[in-house]
């Protein structure tokens, strides 16, 4: 029986696949199968006899010293195990696994070892292709941009889902701002990981639905944005990539600012803005841009930008044309008007092509401006550069301009009328520069009406005036002047009575020169005016004088009376011809003042405000003024500016004393207080004869010259 077992024993070793092989107790090989022939490729000569450690040469030498401590490790154990690199006899290196087992007997003594030997090329070729592929996969993970990381699905229930870390690379590490150590292993704690709900809950749709979801995120505790993209790799797993999108994020949030600032910015300035897209339809207008067209924004965006115009818009056919088109220039520098309540409104606009990085038109911004006031600005500086601003005439650069149209036959005769205003140095001395303007403006309306629409009315100096009158003979020129001087007659005296000098030329052949024309007007005008100078201040002084009788009715009396007074003392003191005449016009015109005075300040004499009275007192300078611009008043205008001075220097204006004082303005000054005293007035009654010298006496050494009291005292005797 035993024989029959170790035959089947035999013959089941001869054909097992793996290579067996037996050694004695002196470690000599006494067997190998054909498995271990093959595994070798050598026939089982080259192994039988032989000592293990004779077979070096068969052994890589780099696991020679690992096969030694392989052999010791049976006899020391009784079981070694061990891979190592083998050699075949074609010279190919095979790995095998090599098991060596001590047989001993009942008293523990070696009966013999006993080795399997495997080839586990294969099996290793596999393991080296897992360790490659594992380090690719380690590398290719390692070195993504995106964090990864894999997660088991530990725990499962309805709610929610618990999950265990089982890689991650650098960029999680980096993205969740923990070391490697820190999260593998560990369970995902929200606490510890500081996790955002959003995040919690996308990990558990992907464990309970397997499906991949993403998300996208701002982390307060890192102050980052992440993006999370959460699959199932495997059932049980669940993997997350993450990318920091901190800077897209910033990009994108900076450009949503710059867009809403652009926005409130256009929505805020003072021109009108309107957007439109590649069809020429509004998608967006600022509130200026609203109140330009009349079109609030809901109504105009959507609307076709050609139809919002033709809205409002009056423009000629080619301009809306070139609206209409699609591929055509850039529009720039376009104006059109509007009517808008009414009130014809112009608009300036600029409008650009939006192209795309091909070229393509996108849309259109264009840019208004309501520019109605610079319009307007325009049209006046134009208007004022052709006509003067006091009067409304034409100009002097008016008439330069239009001269040389008048070199035309058709245009024959052509007359030319120079005017020069009358009186107004005086109107501005005494009255001001704006009455004296009134006085301009006066005389510019009687020569306007004088005249026909076809007349050229010009200002051409301060004073002068010039009137061009096409196709008019001499005669009917004289007539025009005779027209304008009967106006000025008829017109009111306020603050004097208008007149002015005119002289007129005229041009009956183109021969005639033009600017000889002007000289020869020019002329008669100023020959004119020499020869009735002295009539036109007689003019004027009489109005003045007519003036002052209507609104004082003692004046003319008490003129009279003075003259009566002057007549005595001009007698009884001897005057000499020259003084005596100064004296009479003294009486006549010193109050000629009293022509700028509202006639109430006449009226309330010592009631008078501290401010009226200082306004009172300015009438003797204005009388003085008017008696200058008057050839015949002259020689006694300063006698009327002093007519107000005391002996004492206590009068007005100049303050002067004593002998300062001229010798007839001393006389005048006692005649004249004695007439006021001795008739009726607003303020006060008359005074009798004897009360009146009395004042006069004691008025003596202050008010008046005690030399012409006692003149006067001895006289009305």
């Amino acid at each position: 029986m035993f024989m029959e077992n170790h035959k089947i024993f035999n013959t089941l070793v001869e054909h097992m696949p793996v290579g067996v092989y037996v050694l004695d107790e002196n470690w000599i090989i006494q067997y190998v199968n054909p498995a271990f022939e093959e595994l070798f490729g050598r026939a089982a000569s080259s192994f039988l006899g032989y000592h293990p450690i004779e077979l070096n040469e068969y052994i890589r030498p780099e696991d020679w010293q690992r096969f030694l401590s392989f052999l010791i490790g049976a006899v020391e154990k009784d079981l070694s195990i061990m891979e190592y690199c083998i050699a075949r006899k074609d010279g190919v290196f095979i790995y095998v696994r090599d098991l060596l087992h001590t047989v001993r007997d009942e008293f523990g003594e070696v009966l013999f070892y006993q080795g399997m030997i495997e080839d586990i090329s294969r099996y290793r070729q596999v393991e080296q292709k897992l360790v490659q592929s594992r380090y690719s996969y380690q590398m290719l993970v390692n070195s993504m941009q995106e964090g990864y990381a894999l997660m088991q699905v530990i725990s499962t229930d309805k709610d929610s889902c618990d999950f265990l870390f089982m890689d991650v690379n650098p960029m999680f590490e980096q993205n969740i701002g923990l070391q490697r150590e820190e999260i593998v292993g560990r369970r995902l704690e929200r606490e510890r990981f500081r996790l955002e709900d959003e995040w919690l809950e996308l990990l558990n749709t992907v464990a309970r639905t397997g499906q991949a979801v993403s998300y996208e995120g701002y982390v307060s505790y890192l102050d980052r944005y992440l993006q999370v993209f959460a699959f199932q790799p495997d059932e049980g797993l669940v993997a997350a990539l993450i990318v920091d999108v901190t800077r897209r994020k910033q990009v994108e949030l900076a450009m949503q600012e710059e867009k809403e600032w652009l926005a409130v910015t256009l929505k805020s300035i003072g021109e009108g803005v309107i957007a439109t897209d590649v069809d020429n339809r509004v998608i967006f207008l600022n509130d200026a841009a609203s109140e330009i067209l009349g079109w609030s924004e809901e109504a105009a965006i959507g609307k076709s930008l050609i139809d919002i115009l033709r809205a409002t818009q009056e423009q000629s056919s080619s301009q809306e044309q070139e609206y209409t088109q699609h591929d055509f220039p850039e529009i720039s520098d376009q104006s059109f008007t509007i009517v808008r309540n009414g009130q014809r409104r112009f608009i300036f606009n600029n409008a650009s092509y939006i192209h795309d990085n091909s070229g393509e038109i996108k849309g259109m911004v264009m840019v208004l401006r309501d520019v109605t006031d610079r319009h307007q600005a325009q049209q006046e500086i134009h208007y004022l550069s052709f006509h003067d601003t006091l009067t409304g005439l034409h100009n002097r650069a008016y008439v330069d301009q239009v001269l040389p149209d008048f070199d035309d036959e058709r245009l024959l005769p052509l007359s030319m009328i120079l005017a020069d205003l009358n009186g107004l140095k005086l109107t501005n001395d005494v009255f001001g520069h704006q009455a004296g303007d009134q006085l301009l403006v006066r005389l510019a309306d009687i020569i306007r009406s004088s005249c026909r629409q076809e007349d050229v009315v010009a200002r051409w100096g301060g004073d002068e005036f010039l009137i061009i009158l096409p196709r008019t003979p001499y005669h009917a020129a004289e007539e025009v002047c005779e027209r304008i001087r009967e106006k000025c007659r008829q017109a009111d005296r306020d603050p004097i009575e208008i007149s002015c000098a005119m002289g007129v030329a005229t041009r009956n052949t183109l021969q005639q020169d033009i600017a000889t024309l002007f000289s020869s007007a020019e002329d008669r005008m100023y020959t004119s005016k020499l020869e009735e100078s002295e009539q036109a201040d007689q003019i004027i002084l009489q109005g003045i004088i007519d003036t002052l009788n209507q609104r004082f009715y003692y004046r003319q009396d008490h003129c009279n009376r003075l003259q009566e007074l002057a007549l005595k003392m001009t007698a009884a003191l001897q005057l000499d011809l020259k003084q005596k005449q100064h004296l009479l016009d003294l009486v006549l015109y010193h109050d000629i003042g009293h022509i700028i005075l509202p006639p109430e300040y006449i009226h309330q004499g010592e009631y008078l405000t501290a401010e009226e009275w200082e306004k009172y007192k300015k009438h003797a300078e204005a009388g003085y003024r008017i008696a200058s611009c008057m050839a015949t008043l002259r020689p006694i205008a300063d006698l009327i500016l002093s007519h107000h001075e005391h002996w004492d220097g206590s009068g007005y204006p100049r303050g002067l004393a004593g002998e300062e004082i001229p010798f007839v303005v001393r006389i005048f000054s006692v005649l004249d207080a004695y007439d006021i005293m001795t008739r009726d007035t607003f303020a006060k009654p008359a005074m009798s004869s004897q009360e009146a010298l009395y004042q006069i006496r004691v008025g003596a050494g202050k008010k008046f010259d005690p030399y012409v009291v006692r003149a006067f005292l001895n006289l009305e005797k």
